[in-house]
């Protein structure tokens, strides 16, 4: 299995108020209140086939395929303990309680579009040292 496809497979997330598909390479800086997280931007859709459920966090369960359980399971887990288990549904940013935030810096806080700026290298670089640190153990190239 190729970090290609592991990073491009299609999985399926539900919560209380939404269900939604989504792919680990699919991360995005959303901007909220508290400051600027890293994102799961997750799309309409919710059908999964051959799907084993994997229970994140409260309320809140992914789908894989079974074929990447194993891989993708152990990276999500490894993004939940890093702070890096959000999701952006419908502009909406579902984050979970101890989110890796890059809080506003004054200048920023009437300007998203600048704090998203800043805080994506931070984000980006934070996400990939974490994905570097447990592709190989999780996913066993």
């Amino acid at each position: 299995m190729s970090v290609f496809e592991v990073l491009s497979t299609v999985f399926v997330i539900r919560g209380r108020d939404f269900e939604c598909a989504t792919s680990i390479g699919d991360y995005h800086v959303a901007v909220t209140e508290q400051g600027a997280v890293y994102a799961m931007r997750c799309r309409e859709g919710g059908e999964c086939r051959d799907c084993v459920e994997f229970p994140i966090y409260e309320d809140v369960v992914a789908y894989l395929p079974r074929r990447f359980y194993n891989c993708l399971g152990c990276l999500l887990g490894e993004f939940f303990n890093a702070g890096l288990f959000n999701i952006s549904v419908g502009g909406v940013v579902v984050t979970q309680r101890r989110a890796y935030l890059v809080p506003p810096m004054a200048k920023e806080r009437g300007d998203p579009e600048r704090l998203a700026k800043r805080a994506g290298g931070i984000l980006e670089n934070y996400m990939l040292k974490v994905l570097a640190a447990s592709f190989k153990t999780c996913c066993k190239l």
